[in-house]
């Protein structure tokens, strides 16, 4: 559906208002994750934009874009696009509006019930293993 999209770093800076606060969906010890708008696409994204100060070097974000790119699953956020573009490292995903997976198993204002949130964290758990040894398909 997106194949076609290429997004510089100074698109996706002016889709997140230069990953202010406000745009700000998360953040985690690699970085953070902006809602970004694109008007004249109609298109909201998700940008998880790797922190110049993480860890995570070329290697691990090269690593991560070919095994991302190749998972199919419905039930798996869509990498839409990458950019590695003046020293910046970042991921372009399909934007998921009711929030990720952990905002629901952990959150305060989670609908779930307990038994429900753990019948998900055991099945997520039960696939981790398979993302990481076999990488496409899931």
């Amino acid at each position: 559906m997106f194949w076609f999209l290429s997004f510089s770093y100074e698109d996706l800076a002016s889709a997140t208002n230069n990953f202010s606060n406000e745009r700000k969906l998360g953040r985690r010890s690699f970085g953070g994750v902006y809602k970004g708008y694109f008007s004249e696409l109609v298109l909201q994204l998700a940008v998880k934009k790797i922190s110049r100060g993480s860890k995570r070097g070329k290697k691990e974000y090269k690593k991560e874009v070919k095994i991302i790119s190749q998972l199919r699953h419905p039930n798996v956020v869509q990498l839409i696009e990458w950019c590695h573009d003046k020293g910046h490292f970042l991921f372009v995903y399909e934007f998921m509006s009711n929030e990720s997976v952990d905002s629901h198993l952990f959150g305060k204002k989670s609908f779930l019930t307990g038994a429900v949130r753990k019948k998900i964290a055991i099945r997520l758990a039960s696939r981790s293993p398979y993302l990481h040894e076999n990488g496409r398909d899931v």
